[in-house]
């Protein structure tokens, strides 16, 4: 199957379903040799949307994510690029990752953000773990599956920041669990609170290289040990163990010099004067 406009034709690779009032193909582009991801919307109600959406808020000379828009016939098509590779999800679910990379990969994706100039709905829309493509170099890279195009005008600031703040806790869960970078959780609750205080990404993404060059600063020992409540009881439990049996020492080292002074002392006194028998009833014992 080709989907042909006048300056391109796209060959479909694969047909990723219908949803959300728009059908989804991965097409190669047959002046490229490039893969894109495909939209083609059906619903006439979203196509209105989305026409009024794209002129104004695509800045698609910037956004080179962005592959362009076309009608076809009475559907409106808009084409992504599409990168392959393993993609975030996959990397957290199979690896093991150090928190050095996790704190590069996150970099990475925001500072992407900022170069592309990420419009709203498509930030919201790539922050999905299995959109995000990391390379072996921790290079990062977005697809778009653009779901629930109904959104495209309402998905604002706030709901991108929401999403961002989710993937940051599922990035650093483990950390988050034992709480031992504190202001990173701080920033996703910042993230989460729908306030005013980073007005753009590139906000977002200086507030971020502060955190994790403070992060990565940090001692390796720091963030091995867990900051929850439950460890900071047991290390308090722990200090005052040790603190007891150093009082029981030294009581018992007390208690063994006390006893030595008195054995020392009661061996210099002089001894009860003897008695000598010379009888035993008549029986008189010589010596």
């Amino acid at each position: 199957m080709v989907i042909q406009t006048l300056e391109k034709s796209y060959v479909v690779v694969k047909r990723c379903g219908t949803e959300d009032g728009a059908e989804r193909f991965i097409c190669r582009d047959g002046e490229t040799g490039g893969l894109v991801t495909l939209l083609r919307v059906t619903d006439r109600q979203v196509i209105a949307s989305v026409m009024e959406y794209v002129p104004s808020e695509v800045p698609d000379k910037i956004f080179t994510d962005f592959k362009g828009c076309f009608v076809d016939g009475a559907y409106f098509c808009m084409a992504m690029e599409y990168h392959e590779g393993m993609t975030l999800g996959q990397r957290l679910e199979r690896e093991h990752s150090a928190l050095e990379e996790r704190l590069e990969v996150m970099h990475k994706l925001l500072e992407k953000a900022v170069l592309l100039k990420l419009p709203w709905y498509f930030f919201w829309d790539a922050l999905d773990p299995d959109q995000v493509v990391v390379s072996s170099s921790l290079e990062v890279e977005f697809n778009y599956r653009l779901r629930e195009l109904g959104r495209l005008s309402v998905c604002g600031r706030d709901q991108a920041y929401g999403r961002l703040a989710g993937l940051m806790r599922r990035l650093f869960q483990r950390e988050f669990s034992r709480q031992v970078v504190p202001e990173l959780e701080e920033f996703c609750r910042e993230l989460e609170s729908a306030s005013d205080r980073y007005e753009n990404c590139l906000e977002v993404y200086r507030r971020y290289r502060e955190i994790s060059e403070g992060i990565a600063a940090l001692p390796p020992e720091e963030l091995k040990s867990p900051r929850t409540r439950p460890f900071r009881l047991w290390e308090r439990v722990k200090r005052g163990a040790a603190g007891a049996r150093k009082l029981a020492a030294l009581l018992l080292l007390t208690a063994a010099v006390v006893y030595l002074i008195f054995t020392v002392r009661q061996a210099g006194l002089p001894g009860e004067r003897q008695k000598v028998f010379r009888y035993i009833g008549t029986l008189e014992i010589t010596e």
